[in-house]
């Protein structure tokens, strides 16, 4: 019987691709983009930056749209107990 793998989707709550998708959507209107205009800076079509606003996009997808938005990313992993963190 084969298991499951564990995904990013299985690790981060929808709430929180929701909220990423927020922080996409006033970044787009703060710099006066279109849909369109952000898909064809990314490379992705109209349809898949309105899915990254609301959420349902993996969230390798909505990271690369912060990315063409001007965002840094950080990542921080810390063990259960902040014994061990590690920043990328």
């Amino acid at each position: 019987m084969r298991t499951k793998e564990t995904t990013l989707r299985d690790i981060i709550p929808q709430e929180s691709r929701e909220a990423i998708g927020e922080i996409i959507l006033n970044e787009r209107k703060r710099k006066g983009l279109t849909r369109a205009d952000l898909a064809q800076k990314v490379g992705l079509k109209r349809q898949s930056i309105f899915l990254a606003e609301a959420g349902e996009v993996s969230l390798p997808r909505q990271l690369a749209v912060l990315k063409a938005l001007g965002f840094k990313l950080t990542l921080t992993i810390s063990s259960p107990d902040k014994s061990e963190v590690v920043q990328l």
